[in-house]
């Protein structure tokens, strides 16, 4: 009589032992799991960080004043490079481009400009970091007035 729910039973223990914990098996992710035993596509992964320290926001400088700019990037995966965008909206020009094709997972941005506007100008600083060689990147940006000469 025991043996009528044998089968039963070992098609249950068969289904059990086949089911796996699902979770994210990628060690590179923030959460992954090491006991997962299927990918449930879960997977989070760190996000690259770029912060400007200046100049800041809404900044104003003198004629002749040195805009010092300063920016770190940061990710846990190598970064590739950053360029600098500084434009004069008011008139439109833009007043300095740099670029660096570095590599790290932190990269220290340290540039500066001279202002020597002949009339009161809005300014836009945009720094991009190159997360690849594919065209993905971060960019943050700070607008700052500067008078004239």
């Amino acid at each position: 009589m025991h043996f009528k729910n044998l089968p039963f039973l070992i098609f249950s223990l068969f289904i059990l032992a086949s089911c796996g914990k699902e979770g994210c098996k990628d060690p590179a992710a923030t959460n992954y799991d090491p006991d997962a035993k299927k990918d449930d596509g879960s997977c989070v992964y760190p996000t690259a960080e770029l912060k400007i320290h200046s100049p800041s926001n809404h900044a104003m400088f003198n004629a002749g004043d040195t805009v010092h700019i300063h920016a770190v990037a940061t990710h846990n995966e190598i970064l590739h490079g950053w360029n600098i965008h500084l434009v004069n909206t008011s008139s439109g020009d833009t007043v300095l481009f740099k670029h660096a094709h570095e590599h790290g997972t932190t990269l220290n941005i340290d540039e500066h400009w001279v202002n020597d506007v002949t009339q009161h100008s809005d300014m836009n600083l945009t720094i991009e970091v190159m997360l690849d060689h594919g065209g993905n990147e971060i960019q943050k940006s700070v607008n700052f007035h500067c008078h004239p000469m």
